[in-house]
């Protein structure tokens, strides 16, 4: 074979080697989508001062969009990014931008150095962090869209979510609101007085709404001790976060052994038995109940839930077999 020609075809080889390590080498960055992954993104509210405690996961494969984000309070989200072919000690930048400049955001870190406070994850550099926002008390209301921004030696990746400001409703989250748990698990029941326990009780039932449980309160006398100025009740309910100003909407199933039977709505200002209750009469059909109302006092903290009761001072009819399911609260900002 000709020198030449060996020659040419050596040179050949060694350039097209040259460009497959070359192309193999490339840097590359990439900040990682919501989705797939099955990850959850986002985190509300959030409190700096006792990160990623007291509030809730965004759904998975979501981020900040996720959540209805009421003015005053802070968001906050998590940022992967891969990375490879760079230098050892290489500077990755991160920012977020597009939020109104006097929305605080805090980045931690809001930068990585490239195989330093990274983690190798096969041929890719991986760096974990997070920031927060803290949305200003006189936010407008609205969807603000931001980016995050990742880059290094002039590669850049971006991703975009979304922050939407509202003062409601916003759901509350319910402990076991179905009672499918086949107890009363996260509900406080009170009986009052406890030697009316016997006539006055709670106690989870199959005639549910939905699923396999429900709740049934009754009474078994009309008058427990004969007469007299006393208040026989039961409760059931539950803690929530809400302030003076506030309008909860509770919704609820319920039905009543006879037509006409009348429960309470509670939005309690105090302890179990203490509370701002709203009347409801209840029909012999599983029905759907929802009211609303505005909190007057958050002096003692608030609950909300069911109650019914028997004043026999003031002629009072005996309340039994009522049965309740399916709870569902919202909260709206003033």
């Amino acid at each position: 074979m000709n020198h030449k020609l060996i020659l040419i075809l050596a040179l050949l080889v060694l350039f097209f080697a040259s460009a497959i390590v070359s192309a193999s080498a490339s840097p590359a960055l990439k900040v990682l989508p919501t989705s797939p992954g099955g990850k959850s993104w986002a985190y509300y509210p959030y409190n700096p001062a006792s990160p990623w405690t007291g509030g809730k996961w965004s759904v998975p494969n979501t981020g900040t969009g996720s959540f209805i984000v009421v003015p005053g309070t802070t968001v906050a989200r998590q940022v992967t990014i891969t990375a490879s072919g760079f230098t050892k000690g290489n500077t990755i930048y991160v920012s977020v931008t597009g939020l109104p400049a006097a929305w605080p955001v805090v980045l931690n870190p809001a930068k990585f150095l490239y195989g330093e406070n990274t983690k190798t994850s096969g041929s890719n550099q991986i760096g974990y962090g997070s920031f927060y926002v803290s949305v200003p008390s006189n936010a407008a209301l609205g969807v603000y869209t931001y980016t995050i921004r990742a880059t290094c030696n002039g590669v850049t990746s971006t991703i975009s979510d979304t922050i939407d400001v509202s003062k409601g409703p916003i759901p509350i989250p319910l402990v076991n609101p179905g009672f499918e748990t086949g107890s009363f698990k996260g509900w406080d029941v009170y009986i009052a007085p406890n030697d009316s326990a016997d006539q006055y009780n709670a106690e989870i039932s199959t005639d549910a709404h939905s699923g396999r449980y429900g709740a049934h309160l009754y009474s078994e006398q009309f008058n427990p001790n004969g007469g007299g100025a006393e208040t026989y009740m039961v409760e059931i309910s539950q803690p929530i976060t809400a302030h003076a100003g506030d309008t909860i909407t509770l919704t609820f199933w319920a039905k009543a052994k006879t037509e006409g039977l009348e429960t309470f709505a509670i939005f309690s200002t105090g302890t179990p038995g203490s509370d701002d209750m709203v009347p409801i009469s209840l029909s012999p059909q599983w029905t759907k109940y929802t009211i609303t109302h505005k909190i007057i006092d958050d002096e003692y903290g608030t609950r909300i839930g069911i109650d019914i009761w028997w004043y026999s001072g003031n002629n009072g009819v005996a309340i039994d077999d009522l049965y309740f399911d399916d709870f569902q609260a919202t909260i709206t900002y003033p």
